[in-house]
């Protein structure tokens, strides 16, 4: 158990090496933790984002895939995850199928919205994007944008102006 939470701890820095744009240190301490967490689902998902946030989308997906494999009922947070890559690499279809089985799971968090709202806002879907800007504001009405993107930053700067522009057009707040 105690190593369990030791190797947690390095996908949790990992994490926070990432909301600090420190993305080659982000991606050490997550992959380390991935290295060493082979069987701990929460460790894996964790990990999966770091490698999402910093571009390696194909590998987020799978190690989340295995997280969802170990723990059959997992968070929706989970899934969402894997939307994202796929929002990322313009896969609409299965992130649209991922953020909609995320709702299912969890229809309180914010987030699965944020989510929708790119989708749809991509997709040439603008009353699709506002609805779901609607849905996320009235969940968190205090929602901005620029404080999310502050904390959960992509490496790629394109794929940063891409989700900005995206929630802008759908009209969430800065």
């Amino acid at each position: 158990r105690q190593r369990q939470m030791c190797i947690r701890d390095r996908a949790i820095r990992g994490l926070m090496l990432n909301s600090q744009r420190r993305f080659d240190e982000a991606l050490e301490s997550a992959r380390n933790a991935i290295l060493h967490a082979s069987s701990a689902a929460h460790t894996l998902a964790l990990a999966s984002l770091v490698l999402r946030s910093c571009g390696e989308t194909e590998a987020s997906i799978l190690h989340m895939q295995k997280a969802m494999r170990l723990c059959p009922l997992y968070p929706a947070w989970y899934v969402y995850s894997n939307a994202i890559c796929y929002w990322m690499t313009r896969d609409y279809e299965p992130a649209l199928t991922c953020i909609e089985e995320a709702i299912r799971i969890d229809p309180e968090l914010s987030l699965n919205f944020l989510v929708l709202a790119m989708i749809h806002a991509e997709t040439d879907q603008p009353a699709l994007a506002q609805d779901a800007v609607k849905r996320l504001l009235e969940i968190d009405p205090d929602f901005r944008l620029d404080v999310f993107s502050n904390g959960s930053p992509f490496r790629d700067e394109a794929v940063e102006a891409r989700r900005q522009r995206a929630l802008l057009e759908a009209g969430l707040p800065r």
